[in-house]
Parts: C-alpha cells; sequence; structure tokens
C-alpha cells in the first residue's frame, strides 16, 4: 500500500472526485489549490484533496473510494498520511 502526493494532471481523477462532490465546478474551486493524495495498493482505491485555509487549519475537501474498495480502511490511510503530511509542512 502506498500514497502518493499528486501534483499535476489531478483532473485525471475526475470520476472518483466526483463518487464525493457532485459538482464538477465545486470541484475547480478547490482543485487546483488543493494537495491530492492517491492511496494504491496495486492499482488506485482512494483519493482525497485538502486545502489550506489559514496558517493552521486545513481543509479535507475531497475523499472518496472506488465502489468496489468501499467498507476495507482504505479511506482510513489516505486521512493519515494527510495528516502526518501536515504535521511535517508545519
Amino acid at each position: 500500500m502506498e500514497v502518493k502526493i499528486i501534483h499535476s494532471n489531478k483532473k485525471q481523477f475526475l470520476d472518483l472526485l466526483l463518487m464525493a462532490d457532485e459538482s464538477e465546478l465545486m470541484i475547480d474551486r478547490y482543485l487546483d489549490r488543493g494537495e491530492m493524495f492517491a492511496l494504491y495498493d496495486d492499482d488506485l482505491k482512494s483519493i482525497c484533496v485538502v486545502t489550506m485555509e489559514s496558517s493552521d487549519t486545513c481543509e479535507l475537501k475531497n475523499i472518496a473510494t472506488y465502489e468496489q474498495w468501499q467498507g476495507m480502511g482504505y479511506g482510513i490511510p489516505n486521512k493519515n498520511a494527510v495528516i502526518i503530511h501536515n504535521d511535517i509542512e508545519n
């Protein structure tokens, strides 16, 4: 299992982003300024996007796991990676 930070071509994950946020217009409002984390376990299982709202506040904007992998805990390591990454960055 590996969590990768996605720096470019974030729209390639639009199908998964739309599972958690049904409006592409809303996704466009945070996608470029947010950090995207993708969890792979052989293949892509889950993604999340986090934005920095202030110097000490981040917001989880989107977290989604492909339907066939839901309920198997794939969102938890992704969320934990975000927390660890934020602690390192700050």
